[in-house]
């Protein structure tokens, strides 16, 4: 008899790919879903103070689908791509951000996940006091890791990004667009690395992929609308130009409609990738949108805001006050003075005020309003005096 250990190799050998791209059932609590939810809002927010879609460069480049005075760093070099993401401690607090920096270094690695992780490291060492879970400095000779660290990112993360948050113990990751030149990596490799009974494992066990959708966020569902669309109009686009390409008169013209995403020289290109779209007025539009609830006046609107878009609760109560204070929700610029303090300590138990994950007693972990101060003061200070290209803590 063999006295081989199965691994998780093993167990999905002889099953389908569906099946391995396939994770368990996640139940998120409505509690859970605000938290996710605001997470999400500062990492759309972070990425539209930043926008730059000058893919192609700044000079002599033209981008007839990107948004026109989008922000300050409109005529700024092309750093890397519109994707950004943050890590969020254990206790609820931002810890940092960090960007898509391929172009600035003349790489393809340069992924905002992996920069991140990096950065994180990075401070931990120069700031030794900094804990990434309760048992992170018992021994000096450990690695610090990332159990207790959730990490939001605006795209779903590629292989080299898994494998990093993999090593770094990460304990989830949660994306805000799909994508489908990925192949739901992620999910492969928490599959392969998850603990199953009967099966030997080590200690590695990468991060649970958690998409936007579990939340309701409704706009990972316009973000890739958007996408599918740019796709279908830049192929659309690509095969009539070739069609009269030869044809100087009829080239010319054609090119007058727009219906490129950038020109150089005289040359139309028809990028249909996704860090194309994310350049585009259609994305820049979405993620302004976003970005608008995070200029309530303070967390309970922001919680107002939140609780009006959960579109996947099952809180009987939650959705029929949801239902009569829809309208009132979607005006809050309008409603500046409206009392929703008094509104949620009137209609609603603590439970979503407070909650705290793992019913924590512990004072430093933020409860749900708690959180939503940390989102609101972390959006002010990337409005006031952060940087994306330089240290920022």
């Amino acid at each position: 008899m063999s006295d081989k250990k199965l691994t998780n190799l093993d167990f999905y050998e002889q099953k389908t790919v569906q099946f391995l791209t396939e994770l368990d059932p996640i139940i998120l609590k409505d509690e859970e879903k605000i938290r996710h939810y605001a997470y999400s809002l500062l990492v759309m927010a972070i990425t539209k103070h930043f926008w730059n879609g000058n893919k192609e460069g700044n000079k002599k480049v033209s981008y007839p689908l990107n948004p026109k005075d989008s922000n300050e760093f409109e005529f700024d070099s092309y750093l890397g791509h519109n994707i950004c993401a943050i890590a969020v401690d254990k206790n609820g607090k931002v810890i940092d951000f960090e960007f898509n920096h391929n172009k600035v270094f003349k790489s393809s690695i340069e992924h905002a996940e992996t920069r991140l992780v990096r950065r994180i490291y990075n401070l931990a060492q120069l700031h030794e006091t900094y804990k990434f879970s309760d048992e992170s400095f018992q021994r000096k000779d450990e690695a610090n890791t990332f159990n207790d660290v959730s990490i939001y990112t605006s795209l779903e993360s590629c292989s080299q990004c898994s494998g990093v948050m993999a090593l770094a113990k990460v304990k989830e990751i949660i994306y805000l667009q799909e994508d489908p030149g990925m192949y739901k990596v992620g999910n492969i490799l928490r599959n392969l690395t998850k603990k199953i009974v009967g099966y030997n494992n080590n200690d590695l066990e990468a991060p649970l992929p958690i998409s936007a959708d579990l939340f309701g966020f409704s706009y990972k569902k316009k973000l890739e609308e958007a996408y599918d669309q740019f796709t279908d109009d830049m192929d659309r686009y690509s095969a009539e130009y070739k069609l009269i390409e030869k044809d100087e008169d009829k080239k010319a013209e054609y090119i007058k409609l727009n219906r490129h995403f950038s020109l150089k020289d005289g040359k139309p290109k028809y990028s249909n990738s996704l860090t194309s779209f994310l350049c585009t007025q259609n994305a820049y539009k979405i993620y302004s949108e976003a970005e608008e609830v995070l200029k309530s006046k303070d967390e309970y609107q922001l919680l107002a805001i939140i609780v009006s878009n959960l579109n996947a609760n099952n809180n009987v109560e939650l959705n029929s006050l949801i239902n009569n204070h829809i309208t009132l929700s979607n005006e809050f610029t309008r409603n500046t003075d409206y009392n929703w303090e008094d509104f949620f300590r009137v209609n609603f138990s603590n439970e979503i005020l407070e909650y705290k994950p793992d019913n924590s007693n512990d004072p430093e972990v933020k409860n749900n309003l708690e959180v939503l101060r940390e989102v609101l003061s972390f959006y002010k200070y990337i409005k006031t005096i952060s940087s994306r290209a330089t240290q920022h803590k």
